[in-house]
Order: C-alpha cells, then sequence, then structure tokens
C-alpha cells in the first residue's frame, strides 16, 4: 500500500510542477520499481546500473536528475563511492 502512495503522490504532484520532465518520471519511476522489490523499505539500497537499465538513461542524466530529484524535495539521495557499498535512496513523502 505504501508503494502505491508514493506512486499516487507522485503523480498528483508533478502535474503541478514544470520542472519535471520524462527522465525525472522514469528515474523516480525506476527506484519505485527498486523499493518495491525490496519490500516496501527505506532506504532502497540502489545498484546503479540496475537502476541506469530500467529508467532507460545515461549514467550522466542519472547524476543530474539524482540531484535534480533531491533538490526539489521528491527524494534523498544518499550517493556511496565505495563500489562494495550501495547508495541510498529515501522516498519523500510528497
Amino acid at each position: 500500500m505504501k508503494a502505491l502512495n508514493y506512486f499516487l503522490d507522485f503523480g498528483d504532484t508533478i502535474e503541478e510542477d514544470p520542472r519535471i520532465g520524462p527522465t525525472h518520471i522514469s528515474l523516480y519511476h525506476a527506484l519505485l520499481y527498486e523499493y518495491i522489490k525490496g519490500a516496501c523499505r527505506l532506504p532502497i539500497a540502489i545498484n546503479r546500473r540496475r537502476v541506469l537499465q530500467k529508467a532507460k538513461i545515461c549514467r550522466k542524466t542519472y547524476n543530474k536528475r539524482m540531484g535534480e530529484l533531491q533538490a526539489y524535495g521528491y527524494i534523498d539521495y544518499v550517493p556511496s563511492n565505495d563500489p562494495s557499498v550501495r547508495s541510498r535512496v529515501y522516498l519523500n513523502r510528497l
């Protein structure tokens, strides 16, 4: 049920947010997929390669859009510079 709430809140919020484009939406949906796959637990421990494939975006776009989604308040992103430790993402209630 939590996943559905995040999905619906995001959909309602982006209607009114002109800053959000198709790549933001694709990335958020890939993150939501990882959230559901991880038993709806936060933070989401993400595998960047898998998220890139799901969102159908390149690494440069990923980095830019993750930063923007965080700046706009949609997520909290805790990147990891250690390849053995996954980055973490928190979905914010909107």
